[in-house]
């Protein structure tokens, strides 16, 4: 069980960094090639806010994983 915390934990770390990505720069390359998003197309202020609730959303849930995994190792 301890290989599948792990797991989960490196899993939560590369969501956490996938979404610092989205959070801090919305309109990069790697945000346009995860979302298929074209690079002629502009994006608007309603579409960058919208990546930022999703990166802010997703740091949540890396977060929970890490911390789920790192209680279920050290405490039960």
């Amino acid at each position: 069980m301890l290989v599948l915390d792990l797991f989960v934990m490196l899993l939560g770390l590369f969501v956490t960094v996938l979404a610092f990505l989205f959070l801090l720069k919305p309109d990069s390359d790697w945000v346009r090639w995860i979302k298929k998003i074209p690079e002629d197309v502009t994006l608007d202020d309603a579409d960058l806010l919208r990546f930022r609730i999703i990166g802010l959303l997703n740091i949540g849930v890396g977060a929970a994983l890490i911390v789920g995994s790192i209680l279920k190792i050290f405490v039960w």
